[in-house]
């Protein structure tokens, strides 16, 4: 990766998702805010930023590729799934009124999708792992 598409991701990768949150959490908030509070809010603002640095060397040394085990993939699916169905149980069990029901079922659905994707990583990977070739066959 060229050092300027690196800086690009990793300003990217930092400031545009930062100024995406405070921009929002500054318009929620733009009726109570009191003047005095602004050089506060400027500093949480540029904490993240620093961050760019690191990010910016670990790009241009290029991005390191991860092996994910189908064993730890199968476990991180298994815990997933089971978080999910108890979540979903519990939130049709016990839920105030339909807008809760609601928003519990789809964080329960959510956990049960993160869950699919895990197992279908898997499998993909189980299935990638190549056989062992024994050479002496092909003499």
């Amino acid at each position: 990766m060229t050092p300027e598409r690196a800086l690009w991701q990793a300003v990217a990768t930092v400031a545009i998702p930062t100024l995406i949150i405070w921009g929002v959490l500054l318009y929620a908030l733009r009726e109570n805010a009191n003047p005095d509070e602004w050089p506060l809010y400027i500093i949480f603002i540029a904490l993240p930023l620093p961050l760019i640095f690191p990010i910016y060397k670990r790009y241009l040394r290029c991005p390191s590729v991860r092996v994910e085990k189908p064993r730890t993939l199968f476990i991180a699916a298994a815990v997933s799934v089971a978080l999910g169905s108890t979540y979903v149980g519990f939130s049709i069990l016990h839920h105030r009124d339909n807008s809760d029901l609601a928003f519990h079922l789809a964080v329960g659905a959510g956990w049960l999708l993160i869950g699919g994707e895990k197992l279908r990583r898997a499998l993909k990977a189980r299935s990638n792992k190549s056989p062992v070739v024994n050479v002496e066959q092909f003499h």
